[in-house]
């Protein structure tokens, strides 16, 4: 069953992949391998979000490519 976060602000989405071991790691991963689709697919399996949500969780995944890739 997904977990139902349209009700909470636009950072609820990058926050619950940020705050959990688990889904951070995926995170990671998807950073690691330049795939947000992969990512996306995750947050649908697991969530219920809205456009700005998944619009904020992208920019979050581009901070941290950038981060990874030029350290």
């Amino acid at each position: 069953m997904k977990t139902d976060i349209t009700m909470y602000g636009d950072e609820e989405l990058s926050l619950r992949f940020s705050n959990d071991e688990a889904l951070y790691r995926h995170l990671m991963i998807c950073v690691k391998y330049y795939s947000f689709k992969v990512l996306r697919e995750i947050a649908e399996e697991v969530f219920t979000y809205t456009p700005e949500q998944l619009e904020d969780l992208e920019d979050i995944y581009n901070s941290e490519v950038e981060e990874y890739h030029n350290y």
